[in-house]
């Protein structure tokens, strides 16, 4: 057992890494972090989601279930620790169950996206954003496993294969407010 306040800090860690990461690479592109103290918040989050399915209320393959505020308890603390961190309007989130070999297809990337493996293995393909975009790293191809963390900034479109086993990856969604109109 942790002691008094030890799980908060080491939910800090968690938690700064993946707005680090954000942070930096906005601009640059696709990033993947292994954010510290990784294993007890992934643990409590597979946890969550497994009592979730079982309670009939969770996502089902690709449709997943997707809310401005997560109805989950420790998703509504992700969702809160990253909007504050980042100063971003909203988080949502959405949790994809994908069997062995299944594929999302492209996937919308109409706001900056952490994608969070809780459990499995997956194949992730990243495109540019358009045609603009310098291609001397991309289509970007990546294998991820449990504890890896990958950013793919708002317009970069990707898409999710599930490796020999079934995946399930947390899909964060950092919505920036609008800009406000000069008047």
């Amino acid at each position: 057992m942790s002691a008094p306040g030890k799980e908060d800090e080491n939910e800090d860690v968690f938690f700064r890494d993946m707005a680090e990461c954000v942070s930096t690479n906005q601009e640059a592109g696709p990033a993947l972090v292994w954010p510290r103290n990784a294993d007890r918040m992934l643990e409590r989050l597979r946890t969550e989601h497994d009592r979730t399915l079982e309670g009939g209320t969770g996502p089902h393959g690709l449709t997943g279930r997707r809310e401005e505020e997560p109805a989950r308890p420790l998703a509504r603390l992700m969702a809160y620790r990253l909007r504050t961190l980042l100063g971003v309007s909203a988080v949502r989130a959405d949790v994809r169950d994908l069997v062995a070999g299944q594929a999302s297809g492209h996937l919308p990337a109409d706001a900056d996206t952490l994608l969070v493996m809780l459990r499995g293995a997956l194949e992730c393909s990243v495109g540019p954003a358009s045609a603009d975009t310098p291609e001397r790293h991309l289509p970007l191809t990546l294998r991820m496993r449990v504890g890896e963390v990958l950013y793919v900034p708002r317009a970069y479109p990707f898409s999710l294969t599930a490796g020999r086993a079934a995946a399930t990856v947390l899909q964060l969604g950092l919505v920036r407010s609008a800009p406000r109109p000069a008047l």
